[in-house]
């Protein structure tokens, strides 16, 4: 519970909370690939391009773990891969057209 005592529930679907719908998607899994900074990056982004350019759906961490030239599934950050998208025009392929291959 919170402090005012209302009740907080156990869980909550962001995923149909926003004004673009599908501008937030579900979890993804990295799977063994050491590509956090990736997922996280594509986490932090996808409501905004969703708003932004009108077009919702998952963006490509893909895209990130093989252009952002860092360590692939070695691991990588957050900061080369946003210098990544500011090079491509601030903008990032849907996962539908740039799939996982991991």
């Amino acid at each position: 519970q919170s402090r005012d005592d209302t009740v907080v529930p156990p869980e909550y679907d962001w995923t149909n909370q926003t004004r673009v719908p599908g501008a937030v998607t579900p979890v993804k899994d990295q799977r063994h690939c050491g590509s956090c900074y990736a997922f996280g990056v594509v986490g932090a982004l996808e409501k905004t391009y969703a708003e932004i350019y009108k077009e919702s759906g998952p963006l490509s961490p893909q895209e990130l773990i093989d252009c952002s030239g860092q360590g692939g599934c070695d691991g990588g950050d957050f900061v080369p891969s946003f210098h990544y998208i500011k090079r491509n025009h601030y903008r990032l392929n849907l996962e539908k057209d740039y799939p996982s291959t991991h």
